[in-house]
């Protein structure tokens, strides 16, 4: 008797289980979430977005610079008319950082300096002129946007470059003048004689440049042109929080090593920004790389663009880019579900990777993707066939 009522219970709670399931079909889909881990709810992982805080519907769009040589009036002419706006430029000569662009009297290595034994000669760097911009209009230097930077190479035990945005860090120069030695690093002249030990050291470098951020919170340090994993990891772990991932001075097949050496570091758990760049500015046409930023500036001075720009850079809230001409319209995401949503002005082919898969999605401007329990980062690629966009990374955790 007692097992008959036993089964008669069994049977009413396995009737309306059935009856739930059929009513309820997401029952269905929480128990699986229950018994495959990498599928499960998503409440205890926090989505690191770096554009979260954007509103992309007022946000204005300013393609800048990184790395890049600009030695003449002509080659800045050149950089304005194909876009940019924001001028963080990188001189080897002089090695001093290149602002503010209307000019300035600033100590910084000439080569003969280096062969006569001297440390550094103060110099009246010449300063970019006014001009007038391909559509008739009047460019004003003093109105352009820009920042300290330099480009440093040629340490102790590294033949590492590194771009400094935002640092007024001006080291002796580590590279022969524009159409002097060939840049092989073979025939280069004794300069560690004629510099002491903390230009070419390493660690002394880190320090100084960061000492001469003009701001605690933006500006960084940067690797250029690097797929060399054991390099980029050393640097990295000195503090370097960005590398290139694009350079126009490099072929395809090099770039696609810079992008999986980006991928490779962030399945690997390191945190880093990726970068595009020209390298050097060319007057030919045409020629890719920049960087994207994106901020709500309303009412900002030109002082203070110029400071949310470097912000930027070190938060991660800008596109890599070829011409930077494709907008982003949202780039969201919901911790509590694990949903990302990267959403574009206009239709182009979208690809999505994590650490462990890539989604493709053809001819849209919307990608949704639901996060597994096991990733740990996700970022985006997006082509319309005439422009090509990176997005940042944004990192999972616990």
């Amino acid at each position: 008797m007692k097992r008959n009522r036993i089964y008669a219970v069994v049977c009413i709670i396995c009737f309306i289980f059935i009856i739930v399931c059929l009513l309820l079909p997401n029952t269905i889909t929480s128990l699986i979430n229950i018994i495959s881990p990498k599928d499960i709810k998503w409440a205890s992982k926090t989505i690191i977005n770096p554009y979260q805080e954007i509103d992309f519907n007022t946000a204005e769009f300013i393609p800048g610079i990184s790395h890049e040589h600009c030695t003449s009036q002509k080659k800045l002419e050149n950089a304005y008319n194909r876009g940019i706006r924001f001028f963080a430029i990188t001189n080897y000569q002089p090695s001093a950082p290149n602002y503010p662009l209307t000019g300035y009297n600033s100590p910084y290595e000439d080569w003969s300096d280096s062969k006569a034994d001297k440390l550094i000669t103060r110099y009246n760097v010449g300063s970019y002129k006014d001009f007038i911009d391909v559509l008739g209009n009047q460019v004003r230097i003093r109105d352009l946007l820009g920042a300290p930077n330099a480009e440093k190479t040629l340490f102790i035990g590294s033949e590492t470059h590194i771009s400094q945005p935002g640092s007024t860090y001006g080291s002796a120069n580590h590279q022969p003048p524009l159409g002097g030695i060939p840049s092989t690093h073979k025939n280069l002249i004794n300069w560690r004689k004629a510099f002491p030990l903390p230009y070419q050291n390493i660690d002394a470098f880190i320090f100084n440049a960061k000492r001469c951020m003009i701001l605690n919170d933006g500006g960084l340090l940067i690797i250029n042109h690097s797929y060399n994993i054991s390099e980029l990891k050393k640097w990295i772990n000195l503090g370097c929080e960005g590398m290139e991932i694009y350079n126009n001075y490099y072929d395809e097949l090099i770039n696609k090593r810079f992008q999986k050496a980006w991928d490779t570091l962030l399945t690997e758990g390191y945190r880093l920004w990726g970068f595009a760049v020209v390298d050097w500015e060319e007057v030919r046409q045409p020629i890719k790389g920049c960087n994207l930023i994106v901020g709500n500036m309303k009412g900002f001075t030109k002082e203070q663009k110029e400071l949310q720009c470097l912000r930027a850079y070190k938060r991660g809230q800008f596109f890599a880019s070829w011409y930077g001409r494709m907008r982003v319209q949202e780039l969201s995401s919901n911790n509590v579900i694990g949903k990302v949503v990267f959403k574009l002005l206009y239709p182009a082919k979208i690809l999505a990777k994590t650490n462990n898969r890539e989604i493709t999605f053809e001819s849209t401007n919307t990608a949704e993707v639901n996060l597994l329990n096991d990733e740990s980062y996700i970022r985006f690629e997006a082509t319309d066939g005439l422009d090509y966009l990176w997005t940042n990374p944004m990192f999972i955790e616990q």
